[in-house]
């Protein structure tokens, strides 16, 4: 999950502690952190996406997101809100880092594939398969294998995912 900014913003890094404060509404000016002399325009994802669960658990700001604070459905609608808006601040799947928008260090740590990978990036979630082994049944074997296949791991990457 990347922090991003509009590519216009000029801060480049923030504390999870800094992101906490910003999204309870605790740091409200971007010259607060940094930045120049502007208000903060939050962004965050609508009640029960997992991925604003996530963001809300991992760095500290668990129902305790500011009241006015723009809600965006989906990925795509966070980009673009955020894309738009040299002031705002949201979050979304890595894959959704593009040229519209930047996505910045957290505790200056930069969000990649491969500090996701090896545990440094702080603000990342396992996506799990679970199932009850005692219902398994082929079909649900030969769903996993090929998970956990070259393909399968192909298809995870190509829908955001980062393979195992």
């Amino acid at each position: 999950i990347a922090v991003v900014l509009n590519p216009a913003n000029t801060v480049t890094n923030l504390t999870k502690d800094q992101v906490a404060k910003i999204y309870m509404g605790e740091i409200t000016n971007w010259s607060e952190v940094g930045g120049a002399d502007a208000p903060i325009v939050v962004v965050s994802r609508e009640d029960g996406s997992g991925t604003r669960d996530a963001v809300e658990e991992l760095v500290g700001f668990k129902e305790k997101l500011k009241a006015d604070a723009t809600i965006k459905e989906g990925n795509g609608n966070v980009q673009t809100t955020v894309a738009g808006n040299t002031n705002a601040i949201g979050y979304v799947s890595l894959t959704f880092v593009d040229k519209t928008v930047k996505a910045i260090d957290v505790d200056s740590v930069k969000a990649t594939v491969d500090n996701v990978k090896n545990k440094t990036y702080p603000i990342s979630r396992p996506f799990l398969a679970m199932y009850d082994e005692s219902k398994v049944d082929d079909a649900t074997l030969a769903f996993l294998d090929f998970l956990m296949s070259t393909e399968g791991q192909a298809i995870v990457e190509e829908n955001g995912g980062i393979a195992v």
